[in-house]
């Protein structure tokens, strides 16, 4: 057994977490507050348990591993911060042994030799293999050890008994004779007096020690983290580099605060020195897959940031449009500007309105007939062409075209008189009425040949002239 002089360890810069959650963890384990451990943590390595052997100290360094928290075994006692750590310590007393058959068990006397061993003058024992072990060291912490001799022989006889171990010892190499059984005078006894168990344990300890303490077990398949890549990763986007190095929760907090020039820069430095250390195995392996991971969280910040520089820009604009409005003073050039584009709005939409009337005039005129009458010309006319039915005493039709010319207009008061006296003369057939007097109504075609309106009057109405300058010379020379 080896003696009890290794003590566990544990400092902030070996653990996996931040000082804070490391003294939350701590003071679960030992029960002790947060704020007194995080003082301690804070000045410097953390005292755990002190005077333990090498087996007990490398046990609780590795439930303490098991745990998330990251110890070390040094050599050496110190004050401890604790009475226990309950990490699943193994139980308190003696260790239980299986007894051979035939054999019996007797309690240890207070002046009996340590550790089971014969009595001194018969046989050393254990101190002929280990003879830096006093009696006793071991054996007053661990508790009194069964002293086992079978019934039958005395204590002379028997010069050391070994308790039963769980998995037999390795047999001895043949040729090579145990320590017990080798002559005093002879040299393997002097050679096995020389072994220094110590040296020994000291050396596998050491080595145990300098390796890191998330190092793997033999080979691993897996490739190198790179903190070039973490470094590169946060410089491109700020919490990349710790996606990359597993720290998902401190990606928001340098991601969302990217404006700000130092967390950027401190988010590149701490990505570096983390995956710094998880390269030397000094802080645990990320998962599988957080590089694409890291990528996609790339991906996903450029976005937003675009997203949101595109939003801030366009309300930018609005109100620099607006201050550029409210604080606009006009210049003569831009004035002579505006008066141009004016005058050539008002060019532009006078060629448009003479098109549009153009347009109007041409459908106003395909819908107006040629020629076109007023109601008063059209009742001349028919009182013109009535009055030729009175004379002809075609009563009924007189009638009817009298009772026209007085729906187109009131104007025509001989039209009145002629459609009551042809009503009058149709009704009375055998006494005909005088015609009532009317003024001189001329004939149709004098009345066509005198409108205003007629297009062909400068060219009929002198041959009409001289056809009646003719009739009346005719009339003049046949009268007597």
């Amino acid at each position: 057994m080896s003696q009890k002089s290794y003590t566990v360890t544990v400092h902030s810069e070996h653990g996996v977490e931040e000082p804070a959650v490391l003294a939350r963890q701590l003071g679960a384990l030992v029960g002790q507050s947060e704020s007194k451990l995080l003082e301690r943590l804070a000045k410097g390595p953390l005292t755990l348990k002190s005077n333990l052997s090498y087996e007990e100290a490398v046990s609780l360094k590795e439930r303490l591993l098991r745990a998330g928290i990251a110890a070390q075994v040094l050599r050496g006692a110190q004050s401890e911060i604790g009475a226990n750590v309950a990490i699943g310590a193994p139980p308190q007393g003696p260790p239980k042994l299986p007894v051979a058959q035939g054999m019996s068990i007797a309690p240890r006397k207070p002046d009996a030799p340590a550790a089971g061993l014969a009595p001194a003058g018969e046989s050393e024992g254990w101190q002929a293999l280990f003879p830096d072990l006093g009696e006793g060291s071991d054996a007053e912490e661990l508790g009194a050890l069964p002293h086992v001799a079978p019934p039958e022989r005395s204590s002379a006889q028997v010069q050391m008994v070994r308790p039963a171990l769980p998995e037999p010892e390795p047999e001895a190499p043949p040729g090579v004779a145990l320590a017990q059984d080798v002559p005093a005078d002879s040299p393997v006894s002097e050679v096995a007096a020389k072994f220094d168990g110590g040296v020994l344990t000291g050396a596998i300890a050491s080595q145990r020690e300098a390796r890191a303490p998330f190092a793997p077990e033999g080979f691993d398949a897996r490739p190198g983290h790179v903190p070039a890549c973490a470094a590169l990763l946060s410089a491109l986007a700020p919490g990349a580099g710790q996606i990359y190095n597993g720290q998902e929760e401190r990606a928001l907090h340098y991601g969302l605060r990217f404006l700000l020039i130092l967390p950027w820069i401190e988010s590149v430095r701490q990505a570096h020195a983390r995956g710094e250390r998880i390269r030397t195995f000094y802080a645990p392996r990320p998962k599988d897959g957080v590089f694409w991971r890291a990528l996609r969280y790339l991906v996903l910040w450029y976005a937003v940031v675009i997203a949101i520089a595109l939003v801030l820009g366009w309300m930018a604009n609005r109100f620099y449009e607006a201050a550029q409005r409210r604080n606009h003073v006009a210049q003569v050039v831009q004035v002579e500007e505006v008066v141009e584009r004016a005058t050539s709005g008002v060019q532009f939409a006078r060629v448009v309105a003479n098109g549009a009337l153009q347009k109007a005039l041409d459908a106003k005129q395909e819908r107006q007939p040629e020629f076109t009458m007023s109601p008063s010309e059209r009742a001349h006319r028919l009182y013109v062409i009535g009055h030729g039915y009175c004379i002809t005493g075609q009563y009924a039709m007189c009638e009817a075209t009298m009772r026209r010319v007085t729906s187109l207009g009131s104007e025509q008061r001989d039209a009145f008189r002629l459609q009551a006296w042809a009503s009058v003369q149709a009704k009375n057939q055998g006494r005909p009425e005088p015609m009532p007097e009317v003024g001189q109504v001329p004939s149709l075609l004098e009345f066509e040949l005198h409108q205003d309106n007629d297009p062909d009057r400068d060219l009929v109405q002198p041959a009409l002239d001289s056809i009646a300058k003719s009739e009346a010379e005719a009339r003049l020379e046949e009268s007597p």
